[in-house]
């Protein structure tokens, strides 16, 4: 299993009739690359409702789960799954809807990983109860109008900063 990658984005079909199953996984640094790598596939998903056939793609962001797909990283698509699917289009993200809500949170084992302030990209990591500080302790998070501007230096962080502390709180 190659350590470089953070996340992986697995491909799973689906069937009417004869259920799921994984059949690919590959591995990608950044989040924004698997997400891409998901949108490619998603994107094909267009039916009001579930075809008879469908392939999904989704992203594994805890590291202790990326033996379970180690048997898919090393091999090609089933060419036969693809071959049922468009044609890839060249990717580009979909202007954003200022009706869509941006994705705001992302688990990250047993640990949320939220953004807390749009505006400069800050996030949180948290474990239903408490964020986690900038010493690896878990802090109580107060009402918005109560959190102090020391509170906020110490428990928030990048995106990256923030997947890499849950991962790594995760081990513990």
């Amino acid at each position: 299993m190659n350590p470089k990658f953070r996340f992986l984005v697995v491909l799973r079909e689906h069937e009417r009739g004869w259920g799921q199953k994984d059949f690919h996984a590959d591995g990608f640094e950044t989040l924004v690359e698997a997400e891409k790598s998901c949108y490619e596939v998603n994107s094909q998903n267009t039916a009001p409702n579930a075809p008879d056939y469908y392939i999904q793609a989704r992203i594994i962001t805890d590291p202790r789960e990326f033996h379970l797909y180690e048997s898919y990283m090393n091999s090609e698509p089933n060419s036969d799954n693809l071959k049922l699917m468009p044609e890839p289009k060249a990717f580009a993200l979909p202007a954003p809807d200022p009706l869509e809500p941006v994705p705001v949170e992302y688990k990250v084992g047993e640990f949320i990983v939220r953004l807390r302030n749009p505006q400069d990209n800050l996030w949180s990591v948290s474990d239903g109860y408490s964020v986690l500080n900038v010493l690896g302790e878990w802090e109580y998070e107060p009402l918005n109008s109560n959190r102090t501007e020391e509170f906020l230096q110490r428990t928030r962080y990048s995106f990256d900063e923030a997947v890499r502390r849950a991962q790594e709180i995760q081990k513990k």
